[in-house]
């Protein structure tokens, strides 16, 4: 088992230039490692998901489809199938400034997988929504929060575009802690 991303594994440079990778219309499949079974971003690698799927992944730890710690713009495509022994089956994001999701378009993940959104209240990991969102099936993402640190004020969204698409997601608390 590699350590960090089974299929991909996006790379930045601490205060320089950063990796990237774009999936369009490919799949990332089958794939295992202790962090970020499909895909890991890391160190401020940047990930643009356009389209295609990330499915049948597996984490020994977190993120079972993609572990961010970098940029993920999601745009379009799929994401289900993924399992995580720990936390985010289907995405797990760290909560650092740095550590940033952002979704629009058709971008989905489905909800037999979760969006780990790591951190304290003060200083969660967010999804950004800054345009428009349409996902198949109208539900963008099921979001996961720490139980023992989650309130009904703990802000889980950002962006430009919230007002009009936080209906299409599902918060829950993590089961697990």
């Amino acid at each position: 088992i590699v350590a960090y991303g089974g299929g991909v594994y996006v790379k930045g440079q601490a205060g320089g230039t950063s990796a990237s990778f774009t999936l369009e219309n490919g799949t990332i499949k089958n794939n295992t490692a202790y962090f970020g079974g499909g895909v890991v971003l890391n160190n401020g690698g940047i990930f643009n998901m356009q389209g295609g799927t990330i499915e049948g992944n597996h984490a020994t730890n977190d993120g079972g489809g993609v572990g961010v710690q970098g940029i993920m713009k999601m745009t379009g495509g799929t994401i289900s199938g993924n399992t995580a022994s720990g936390k985010g089956k289907g995405v797990y994001v760290s909560s650092n400034q740095q550590r940033v999701m952002e979704m629009s378009g058709s971008a989905k993940i489905d909800t037999d997988n979760d969006v780990y959104l790591d951190g304290m209240a003060s200083n969660n990991a967010k999804i950004t929504v800054d345009d428009t969102l349409n996902p198949l099936g109208g539900i963008a993402a099921r979001i996961t929060v720490p139980d023992n640190k989650y309130q009904s004020t703990t802000k889980v969204l950002d962006g430009s575009a919230v007002g009009t698409h936080y209906t299409k997601f599902a918060v829950t608390p993590d089961v697990k802690e």
